[in-house]
């Protein structure tokens, strides 16, 4: 508020919490606009160390993203918390709606969750219904044009088998429960399509199927072929599900989960006409006085009428995201925010 620098002490964790603590001594006095941009660029310096505290309370993290008005910690935490959303020991709902925010952000998840269920169950009807294009003769608009024979389907023998073969494994696979409404979001079963090659019906799975059907050298070389052909096309149809839209590491042995999820600019809680140049007169009366609140945790529930707590106290409380002190790994490039608000001077 008077252009004076934050004082931070060193070190990932210290800069992390005194950050935090800022942010939470900012709004009982409206002051967030002031010092939301130096607390991101400071939170974003630590990198790796940063993101692994959003991956392990990603709840919190989602409503200081939108309390900072940070695009990037706000993305980063919702992409997990939609792509996990089903995994109760991974993200805790009820965790989330005591949150400042977290009525509105529980929404914004749950709306993401179902549109994406009702987008996966075409995809997986797509999977189902799915011919490659070397097997289609579509009827020809050439008059000259000959009408495909019993010979063209003759040699479409080992493509229908691969198809058979590619088609019993997506509906033993769904029907199994693996596909949209699998705790990961079927993220192993839609990884495992989008990579094709040797991740499903592999070279041991053929010998199995050979002991049923058998078939010469050359049938068994042309078989393969054609597997790989099928395989290959319909990559194409899980194509969108394979988009990562999250740009931090993973925690070690972390549960599997979807990184597709999308949130443009008009979807951030924050997002207001003011993006669109529109200017709004500003209120005109007295100022209203600050209020205080209670000391505690810098994540205790809040409402839009109830600030955080005043000051920071200096210590932590127990089971708090600050007492965690994740191992950090790896190198994080800083990403700049899209929404930070330019530091005001004051006469």
């Amino acid at each position: 508020m008077c252009n004076i620098d934050p004082i931070l002490f060193p070190g990932d964790e210290a800069l992390v919490n005194d950050s935090l603590r800022l942010l939470q001594a900012a709004e009982p006095l409206k002051a967030e606009p002031c010092v939301r941009r130096d607390i991101e660029t400071h939170l974003l310096r630590t990198g790796t160390y940063l993101w692994q505290r959003v991956l392990r309370d990603v709840e919190y993290w989602a409503d200081i993203g939108v309390r900072l008005r940070s695009p990037v910690i706000f993305r980063e935490s919702m992409i997990r918390i939609v792509g996990l959303w089903n995994i109760q020991s991974a993200i805790n709902k009820q965790t989330l709606l005591n949150t400042a925010n977290g009525v509105a952000l529980f929404d914004i998840a749950d709306k993401k969750v179902q549109k994406q269920t009702h987008r996966k169950m075409e995809i997986e009807e797509r999977l189902r219904t799915f011919f490659p294009r070397a097997m289609l003769h579509p009827p020809s608009n050439d008059p000259a044009a000959a009408t495909p024979g019993r010979a063209f389907y003759a040699n479409d023998v080992y493509y229908w088998q691969a198809l058979t073969l590619v088609r019993q494994y997506i509906v033993k696979e769904t029907m199994a429960g693996h596909g949209y409404s699998a705790g990961d979001g079927g993220s192993m079963f839609y990884n495992a399509i989008g990579a094709g090659g040797g991740s499903y019906i592999r070279a041991v799975d053929l010998e199995e199927w050979h002991k049923k059907f058998d078939m010469t050298a050359k049938g068994k070389q042309r078989l393969r072929d054609s597997l790989n052909t099928v395989k290959e096309e319909m990559r194409s149809v899980v194509a969108e599900l394979m988009i990562s839209r999250s740009n931090i590491p993973r925690l070690p042995g972390d549960y599997p989960y979807l990184t597709s999820t999308e949130f443009k600019d008009e979807e951030l809680p924050w997002y207001t006409a003011q993006t669109l140049g529109i200017n709004h007169r500003a209120p005109v009366g007295p100022a209203n006085s600050p209020e205080k609140g209670n000391d505690g945790s810098l994540f205790v529930a809040q409402s839009p009428t109830t600030p955080a707590s005043g000051g920071p106290t200096g210590t932590v409380p127990r089971g708090s995201p600050l007492s965690s002190s994740p191992n950090s790994g790896g190198k994080n490039s800083s990403e700049t925010s899209q929404g930070s608000v330019k530091k005001r001077k004051l006469s």
